[in-house]
């Protein structure tokens, strides 16, 4: 991987440098790479196709999720808990043992 060298650096900025580094439990190096990463943020078009790739492939992992509002697959979990609970109740007025 490449380096870089920055010269000239205000004595101060050093400083706030080394404590921020110790106050997030890593070396200068480290928060120097992590300050830099966050500061080049990606262009939002690069963003926004991230973004609409991710949602295809999850789409595509999963073709029926979007087929029923969440209304309605709570009310079909309700629905199939009642039933069960239901006939766990008649069992249990029959003498089943099961």
């Amino acid at each position: 991987m490449p380096d870089i060298l920055i010269r000239d650096i205000d004595p101060d900025k050093i400083e706030r440098l080394k404590k921020q580094a110790a106050d997030n439990g890593r070396s200068m190096q480290a928060e120097a790479k992590s300050i830099l990463e966050d500061g080049i943020k990606m262009p939002i078009h690069e963003w926004l196709e991230r973004v609409r790739r991710t949602a295809r492939e999850i789409a595509e992992a999963h073709p029926d999720a979007g087929s029923k509002s969440s209304v309605e697959v709570l009310k079909e979990i309700r629905e199939e808990r009642m039933s069960r609970l239901m006939n766990l109740n008649s069992r249990d007025d029959a003498g089943d043992p099961e």
